[in-house]
């Protein structure tokens, strides 16, 4: 199984590239979108399957992380 884990903010211009070069890839997606992003970023990724988008209140990147691999 490959996961794949994205620490996001204001991300829209470069999210669906990226979304698109991995989504045949991975078995999961998971996108860590921080809470204070003011773009699309997270409406983005909403329109893929199997993403899975949270928001998350930044408390660095490491937590950030770990949130989303937990």
């Amino acid at each position: 199984m490959i996961s794949v884990v994205y620490i996001l903010r204001d991300a829209e211009k470069y999210i669906e590239a990226s979304l698109e070069s991995i989504k045949d890839l991975a078995d999961e997606i998971i996108c860590v979108v921080d809470t204070r992003t003011k773009d699309n970023t997270a409406k983005i990724c909403a329109r893929y399957v199997p993403v899975f988008v949270y928001e998350y209140d930044w408390k660095g990147f490491a937590m950030a992380r770990n949130y989303g691999i937990n």
